[in-house]
């Protein structure tokens, strides 16, 4: 359970301090007193869950700003005359023509012309299985190919 999620749902810090508190009410306390009091410790939390997503936001934000100032921005190339708008230009290539030559190699591979066609437990069975990854990673994200490795590996042979 992330530390958000601590404070809202069903299963929350703040129903569970209810709960309990509710144990130790007095026994001739009011209903309406009851719930002032458990509507009380709901704006609590609530005001608690708030002020961690901001201090989550500020805290990604300072990152991103952080990584900004070490790495450069693609905006830092413009400044560069003449070899700033190649760079950009490379920078923008790179992953489409990585996605293409896969495509290309596997448009190849499964149609079966003899050249591309390989072993199963060669290497470049394993660099064909490595350049599909990258490039699932590329398009879809980590979770894409955390999801997918398991079956290229059943399929290579591997676990």
């Amino acid at each position: 359970m992330d530390i958000l999620g601590m404070f809202s749902g069903k299963d929350n810090i703040a129903s569970k301090i209810i709960d309990t508190a509710k144990e130790y009410f007095p026994p001739d306390m009011s209903e309406a007193d009851k719930l002032k009091i458990e509507m009380a410790m709901k704006t609590q939390a609530h005001q608690h869950q708030l002020e961690s997503q901001k201090q989550e936001f500020e805290i990604q934000k300072e990152f991103n700003n952080r990584i900004k100032a070490m790495e450069g921005t693609a905006s830092d190339l413009k400044s560069i005359p003449f070899v700033g708008a190649i760079l950009l230009t490379i920078r923008g290539m790179q992953r489409p023509a990585v996605i293409y030559m896969t495509l290309f190699v596997d448009i190849m591979h499964f149609s079966g012309v003899e050249s591309f066609q390989w072993d199963e437990k060669s290497m470049t069975a394993s660099t064909f299985m490595l350049l599909n990854a990258l490039t699932m990673f590329f398009l879809f994200g980590e979770r894409a190919v955390k999801n997918a490795m398991p079956l290229i590996g059943k399929h290579f042979g591997r676990n």
